[in-house]
């Protein structure tokens, strides 16, 4: 019996995911069907040119902050590549895992840049560990801060005021432990492989590198809204939107932050294309600009030694 189990729990995982990614593309295909998209292009042509030349640096200036993980993986390691280049694999890795999803970039180019320029797989390993650990670390800091400053009523617009309270108290119990751990030294062997937290001063650099990276995402989303939401609600959708693209697997979340946006944003004043407008800006200027130099850097990379 239990043998049986252990062969139909794969098969009803990827059905399920299989339905799950069906039900978004379904939603997708709805959301682009009902678009009126020359009211799209007519919208994002209203952005004042200071104001998304602004969010091109703010983007920029995001992924400069997203690189600190590394060199942090890098003081944890100890590995010897100079500070330039593991700041470079890592906006490079990361400009790649936005357009083109985790595997392409965020892990499959780290393995494949770090590789080709020396570095053993049990390093690159805790590197990527330290990154995605540091930067989900930075979300759940924000998701269980947010409620403070920007009042309960932020995340209690998607959530709900019960789920908002529950999400909250979750992530900053998760916070918690993992801040007493770090501190105790602690560590786990799940599955034989041994797990341990970095030790308390890397780990809060971890998360003001991640939290300054998720704050600057917000800040160039709020630029391309142009006033139509206050950053708080912005940083609350944004924070909404990157789960619901880490959950759906769609590549580089096309399409699912824009649904975000349009599903809280949207009879506050703005307009579907509108919304719609600031989110394909934003994914311009947060997504593409830093793409087109992160391209010849990282081919740059896989040839040094």
């Amino acid at each position: 019996m239990p043998e049986a189990a252990g062969r139909w729990r794969p098969r009803l995982r990827r059905a399920f995911w299989l339905l799950f990614a069906l039900l978004v593309a379904g939603l997708l295909a709805r959301l682009a069907w009902r678009t009126d998209w020359p009211a799209v292009l007519a919208a994002a042509k209203t952005l004042p040119g200071w104001k998304l030349a602004a969010a091109v640096a703010v983007a920029f200036l995001g992924h400069a902050t997203y690189g600190l993980l590394d060199l942090v993986g890098r003081r944890l390691t100890g590995h010897d590549l100079p500070r330039l280049r593991t700041w470079l694999t890592a906006t490079s890795s990361y400009a790649l895992n936005l357009n083109f999803g985790g595997l392409v970039g965020g892990v499959g180019m780290r393995l494949r840049l770090y590789g080709a320029q020396g570095l053993d797989g049990g390093d690159i390993a805790r590197i990527t560990a330290a990154s995605i650990a540091g930067n989900w670390g930075g979300y759940a800091l924000l998701l269980a801060s947010l409620p403070l400053w920007a009042g309960p009523k932020v995340l209690a617009r998607w959530l709900g005021q019960g789920g908002a309270i529950a999400a909250s108290a979750t992530a900053a119990v998760l916070v918690l432990l993992a801040v007493v751990a770090s501190a105790r030294r602690w560590r786990g062997r799940p599955r034989g492989h041994t797990l341990a937290l970095p030790p308390p001063r890397a780990l809060l650099m971890l998360l003001g590198a991640a939290l300054g990276n998720w704050l600057l995402m917000a800040v160039a989303l709020w630029l391309c809204l142009d006033g139509r939401a206050d950053y708080a609600t912005v940083l609350a959708v944004l924070l909404a939107g990157a789960i619901a693209a880490a959950v759906s697997h769609v590549p580089a979340g096309l399409g699912v932050l824009d649904a975000v946006v349009v599903a809280t944003l949207a009879g506050g004043g703005a307009g579907r294309e509108e919304l719609i407008a600031a989110v394909l800006l934003y994914r311009a200027a947060y997504y593409l600009a830093p793409l087109l130099p992160a391209l010849p850097a990282a081919i740059w990379l896989s040839r040094r030694r």
